[in-house]
């Protein structure tokens, strides 16, 4: 019964019919075993963003504070730790519970840089989501500064430095394109980055690839694909 529920609620899901999958998911986890943690938590994991896809943040809100009291259990990764507090910090947000969303953004981020390669995707997902937070609440600036370092975010002059340049030392950022999510879900934070003139263009293209953060399935795609064509023209050879 559950199963088929919960195959139900993922296909109304993929298909954007948020309002029904969240009916189903709660509907699944009224008659869930509550013993095993694991499913229990991939349960509510999709409940929460099936509310939060059609913007009931309250909702959302209440199932990711589950889902980041569950996963003091130890048997979850660090991963999907940092994961739900990030989701649970970003709805907070909507809800306009920001000091609660600075403490979970907080946790997030000392979790992901204790627990996490600096290299992972998950890594900068956070650091990019905290900065534009603390950004857009003017919180925390040398927080901020310190995580714009790490980003390698060029921040822009002040008027008065720029004053005071020639014109031909005076440069203007650019914006870098929005970065695809970790997987399908709602969370889409964007990387905002200006390299500095002294790399290679090598290596601002490899930034500005890594910058993406695609995911191992994408990438796969990719591969896929990339293998596929290379046999194409083989053959027409």
């Amino acid at each position: 019964m559950v199963s088929e529920l919960l195959i139900e609620a993922d296909e109304e899901f993929q298909q954007g019919n948020f309002e029904h999958s969240s009916k189903l998911y709660v509907l699944a986890l009224e008659t869930f075993d509550a013993s095993d943690c694991k499913e229990l938590a991939a349960v509510l994991q999709k409940l929460a963003d099936s509310d939060y896809a059609r913007e009931e943040y309250e909702l959302a809100c209440q199932s990711y504070e589950r889902l980041v009291v569950l996963h003091e259990n130890e048997v979850f990764a660090p991963k999907e730790k940092a994961s739900a507090l990030l989701k649970c910090a970003k709805t907070m947000n909507k809800c306009g519970r920001l000091d609660e969303a600075e403490v979970k953004y907080q946790a997030a981020y000392d979790l992901a840089n204790e627990s996490l390669p600096a290299e992972h995707f998950l890594t900068r997902t956070v650091k990019d989501g905290y900065a534009e937070w603390l950004l857009e609440h003017n919180r925390n600036p040398e927080l901020l500064q310190a995580l714009h370092q790490e980003l390698g975010i060029e921040l822009p002059a002040k008027e008065e430095e720029i004053a005071e340049r020639k014109p031909e030392e005076i440069v203007v950022p650019t914006a870098a394109a929005p970065h695809a999510g970790a997987e399908k879900e709602v969370f889409v934070l964007r990387t905002k980055l200006t390299r500095s003139n002294k790399k290679s263009d090598e290596e601002k293209v490899a930034l500005e690839l890594k910058a993406k953060k695609l995911t191992i399935e994408q990438e796969v795609t990719e591969r896929k694909f990339c293998e596929s064509q290379k046999r194409k023209t083989r053959a027409a050879h």
